[in-house]
């Protein structure tokens, strides 16, 4: 039973506190809420369901995409697979953007100019010649 007496509670709280103190991890051991920082020191590796997650694919997706070489090949870890994240982010940047029905016309558009710049050239040229 703890006593009754304010300063032994006081001391026993002090000790308690102490000696909790020395297993309390050094702060830059703390785990955080930060985004991961990519370092220097090597490629990260990040698991199929951050892959699956990324890429907006089934894994059977996935898998046919590496069979096909359309997608970097996985990494296995401890009977696990892994892919490098860099890999995996050049493969979702390399992806072919979506044609937009305005895009058609404004094509057009930038054809009739450019149609228009190259004769405007080609009759300059000819009267200086001339």
């Amino acid at each position: 039973m703890p006593p009754r007496d304010k300063a032994a509670n006081a001391e026993l709280v002090g000790r308690a506190r102490a000696s909790q103190a020395q297993y309390v991890l050094p702060r830059m051991w703390a785990p955080t809420n930060r985004p991961y920082r990519r370092s220097k020191r090597g490629r990260r590796l990040i698991g199929k369901a951050k892959v699956i997650a990324r890429v907006g694919l089934t894994y059977p997706a996935v898998w046919r995409l590496m069979n096909e070489g359309r997608f970097p090949r996985s990494v296995a870890l401890a009977g696990k697979v892994f892919w490098h994240e860099d890999e995996v982010d050049k493969f979702i940047a390399s992806l072919p953007r979506k044609v937009l029905k305005s895009d058609k016309r404004q094509a057009v558009v930038r054809m009739v100019e450019h149609v228009a710049r190259r004769r405007s050239q080609s009759n300059v040229t000819q009267e200086e010649a001339t």
